[in-house]
């Protein structure tokens, strides 16, 4: 998180920032609002109770997206039209340093926590699985976390940018940046 802080202290103090994350809220607001306190920036957070709707730090602007776009992200490609993107699958259940080198055959079914997917969405994995699986295909956790990471970033950008175009023509301003 320093990183991305140090990162966002190299643009111009006139740039405006807005910097989105999908539920927020629940998990990379806290860690940019740890970690903005922790230099002493002056930060003016929006919260509700615990939750973190927003935090603002002079020109920069946090937000969740989930408060503008209820849905999964998985759900946001057809939502707006993009064809294109499409989320894919991650075994987040091997996210775990015993995995972080690994390269070979597909990690287990049960990674991906396929028994909290709605049917659809578990028969669209079993589908995708057995593909990888019968074309042996190679795992490689460093190049799958960062292909998934990009994606998962492209989709909710390309998402939030239609999302602003159409509010913007309708009311007139940007909801998520005012």
């Amino acid at each position: 998180m320093g990183q991305f802080i140090d990162y966002l202290q190299s643009f111009p103090p006139k740039h405006e920032l807005l910097l989105v994350a999908h539920n927020a809220k629940a998990f990379d607001g806290v860690l940019v609002l740890q970690e903005l306190l922790a230099r002493k920036l002056k930060v003016e957070p929006v919260l509700q109770g615990a939750k973190i709707l927003s935090v603002k730090v002079g020109n920069w602007k946090f937000i969740d997206s989930l408060m503008f776009l209820p849905m999964p992200l998985s759900a946001m490609p057809k939502s707006f039209g993009l064809d294109e993107l499409k989320k894919g699958y991650w075994p987040f259940l091997a996210n775990k340093p015993e995995y972080y080198q690994y390269e070979g055959p597909m990690l287990e079914r049960e990674l991906y926590c396929v028994s909290n997917m709605k049917s659809k969405a578990a028969s669209d994995f079993n589908a995708w699985y057995e593909k990888q699986v019968s074309e042996n295909y190679v795992f490689n956790f460093r190049r799958e976390l960062i292909e998934y990471c990009i994606s998962d970033v492209t989709i909710l950008r390309q998402s939030c940018q239609a999302f602003r175009k159409l509010f913007k023509e309708v009311a007139g301003f940007d909801c998520m940046f005012n």
